[in-house]
């Protein structure tokens, strides 16, 4: 008893004993519905004298959070929400005061007078009419000719790229006549160092062994052009030493002439391969077209060649000596 003073508690409570706690859930009031059920027009009070504006409404939320969802109800409603106090103030003495009664049925008797003569005067349909304005006519007229002048500019680009197209293909047309010009004098020096090469071949009397091994050993590739142009230096510096007897000829002269008549004729074929590329690339304008090509040339290449050994391995049994050979 000694922490009990008077009727106050050390909890709290007025007097000696501690009241039951009371629910806090029942006294809280939901301002939502609250407005709702003062501007409700369907109310009975709202029946009998006249539903309250929900522009004359506000909830003041300074002591409560509110969430988003909440104040787009109260917005939805028409009631103004506001946590400031100021803003409160400022909202209450911009409020307009109540008409008085004399006021309304001052308003109310224009409004009767103006009914009472629309129900005396005849109906009369009105005259439908097709009507535009100035001003939709202006933005009419100033997109025509945003559109024109879009069009003749379209225009002016396609006709400007089919130009630089033309301009192109000459340039490319003009490159490739002097690039096939140089190429078919090259292959012409080339043809006939080839038929020197082949002449000695058949005086010095060459094994086909030793042939065979280097058109094994050499492939063709950019780097042909060098190993030809290295064969035409020697041939010219070494033609008029070379005999034409067999037993004076040795073995290391016979694989020089071997060697340097593959590299010859191994930039031979380059050339050719590059003149087709470069008469494909400068005749040929469409990307797709030059896929196409390089489909077929690969198809061609390797997928039949391993299709007709496969055919061949499967077929063998049924093919006869000669058709093997053939």
């Amino acid at each position: 008893w000694e922490s009990h003073t008077g009727h106050e508690c050390a909890i709290g409570g007025r007097g000696s004993w501690p009241l039951e706690k009371s629910d806090d859930k029942e006294k809280k009031v939901n301002s939502l519905q609250l407005m709702k059920s003062l501007t409700d027009v369907e109310s009975a009070y709202a029946r009998a004298h006249a539903p309250l504006p929900a522009l004359r409404t506000c909830v003041y939320s300074a002591h409560s959070s509110m969430k988003e969802d909440e104040r787009m109800e109260f917005w939805k409603l028409g009631t103004t929400v506001t946590d400031d106090s100021k803003q409160l103030l400022a909202w209450v003495n911009g409020m307009s005061g109540w008409k008085t009664a004399e006021a309304e049925e001052e308003e109310v008797k224009p409004v009767e007078e103006e009914k009472k003569t629309d129900e005396d005067k005849p109906f009369v349909r009105p005259v439908l009419r097709r009507q535009s304005s100035n001003n939709e006519k202006t933005l009419l007229a100033k997109y025509k000719e945003e559109l024109e002048a879009l069009e003749s500019k379209k225009a002016a680009a396609g006709d400007d790229d089919e130009v630089v197209r033309k301009r192109l293909l000459l340039q490319v047309t003009e490159k490739h006549a002097m690039l096939d010009e140089s190429v078919q004098r090259r292959i012409a020096e080339l043809t006939q160092a080839s038929s020197v090469f082949q002449q000695l071949i058949v005086d010095c009397q060459v094994e086909s062994a030793i042939k065979e091994a280097d058109v094994k050993a050499q492939h063709i590739g950019p780097h042909s052009g060098r190993d030809a142009a290295l064969a035409m230096g020697w041939l010219e510096v070494n033609k008029e030493k070379i005999t034409a007897s067999a037993s004076e000829t040795s073995i290391e002269l016979k694989k020089l002439l071997s060697k340097h008549s593959v590299s010859v004729n191994n930039e031979l074929s380059f050339l050719k391969q590059m003149a087709l590329a470069a008469k494909v690339v400068a005749h040929v304008t469409s990307p797709m077209h030059k896929k196409l090509l390089n489909l077929c040339h690969n198809w061609l290449s390797t997928f039949l060649p391993h299709c007709l050994a496969k055919v061949n391995r499967v077929s063998f049994g049924l093919l006869s000596m000669e058709d093997c050979k053939a």
